[in-house]
């Protein structure tokens, strides 16, 4: 941005009578009050042909008949008049400090009226938020430790032990996280697909130091709820697993019935079975409310009932299922009504901070860099084996 101009010193001419231009600091002749009688001549030479007194050429004739004309003023009443104008200052002045206290006062209590109306605020939010309720009351080490709430539906809560020591976590210079336990690294690197990324160089992404990749089976759309396959979908699967890398699936959900979601989970075991695809990782039930569309407004237990009736589908089928989410998505179910499933947790901190129970793995970024894709992917950590034994 352009500095502003300005910073010149301002240098102010007039003009003597000698025609020089002289500075406004420099000292000029001073006109001389004329006697009465140099008044009375003067006054009858206006507009004649009389020279300028010394000074300044800016008075001029005319100048001379206003002077010559001004009235003579009584010192006594110049006196009288400043008095009175200071006086008058001191009258305002004294009552703009009387004015300024009550206003100092006034916004005190209006800064202290804002500070209480935004802790009651904040109370009302986390109070309506159940189980994250419990979280404010967790704690939380130098360590990085947290002490999780999980909702066992019906809005109880019950504290479960800390899974993680987040002091453990450590970022690499090339900004993926790592889990360590004992100066070893316990975590398993991961990515997920879709096809928004398009064509993916799967040879390249394991020679990246990838372990495993979520791959987008399918979807449903969140406005006309048509069901449809991932135009990448074979493509990820079989080149994924050509390189080595071990892999599970995703369906996006926007089911608003028990029905709606056994056919999703229907949808998902018939492409595998198409593919004759062996996962090492589970097949993923992914409903996400912010996306808004057909799902808003399901109540708490019909989304619970929603995702029973996918993950029922795909375990009886001979799959492992899980649930994905963030915090905010993960209140929108009965969670302790779906304890038998394993959780992936999205969340783009250095620490998980706002998860509220236990998962196996983490979406920490969707800003990763990993060679064979263009542009932006989802990062992820598999966190099963820094698990205590029984986990």
């Amino acid at each position: 941005m352009a500095e502003h101009q300005g910073r010149h010193a301002r240098v102010e001419s007039t003009r003597g009578s000698s025609g020089r231009t002289t500075s406004a600091g420099s000292s000029r002749p001073q006109p001389q009050r004329p006697s009465q009688s140099q008044r009375s001549v003067r006054s009858t030479q206006v507009g004649g042909s009389q020279q300028p007194r010394s000074g300044s050429s800016r008075m001029g004739s005319d100048s001379t008949s206003r002077y010559a004309r001004e009235p003579q003023r009584s010192p006594q009443r110049s006196h009288s008049r400043y008095a009175e104008s200071q006086r008058r200052a001191d009258r305002a002045r004294a009552g703009a400090r009387k004015r300024k206290g009550p206003t100092r006062r006034s916004g005190r209590a209006s800064s202290w009226a804002l500070r209480i109306a935004a802790v009651v605020l904040l109370l009302v939010v986390f109070a309506v938020g159940g189980g994250i309720a419990g979280f404010l009351a967790s704690d939380q080490g130098a360590s990085g430790e947290h002490r999780f709430t999980e909702s066992l539906g019906e809005g109880v809560d019950a504290q479960i032990e800390p899974i993680y020591d987040w002091g453990n976590l450590r970022m690499t210079e090339d900004g993926r996280c790592v889990y360590e336990m004992n100066g070893e690294v316990v975590s398993r690197q991961g990515i997920d697909v879709s096809a928004h990324q398009e064509y993916i160089d799967w040879s390249a992404v394991a020679d990246d130091g990838i372990d495993f990749a979520m791959i987008r089976l399918g979807y449903r759309s969140v406005d006309e709820g048509n069901v449809a396959l991932d135009d990448y979908y074979a493509y990820n699967l079989e080149q994924a697993q050509a390189s080595g890398l071990d892999v599970g699936v995703y369906f996006f959900s926007a089911a608003v019935t028990v029905e709606e979601a056994v056919e999703e989970a229907q949808f998902c075991i018939e492409n595998l079975q198409a593919q004759d695809a062996h996962l090492q990782y589970p097949v993923v039930f992914d409903l996400e409310m912010s996306y808004g569309g057909r799902v808003e407004g399901l109540t708490r237990d019909e989304l619970t009932a929603i995702a029973q009736a996918f993950c029922t589908t795909v375990e009886e089928a001979g799959y492992q299922a899980m649930v994905y989410g963030n915090a905010s998505d993960m209140l929108c179910f009965n969670l302790g009504d779906l304890s038998a499933y394993p959780r992936w947790h999205a969340e783009y901190t250095p620490s998980p901070a706002y998860a509220y129970y236990d998962f196996v793995m983490w979406q920490y970024t969707d800003s990763g860099q990993v060679a064979g894709i263009v542009g932006n992917v989802d990062l992820d950590l598999d966190l099963s084996a820094a698990r205590p034994e029984g986990r």
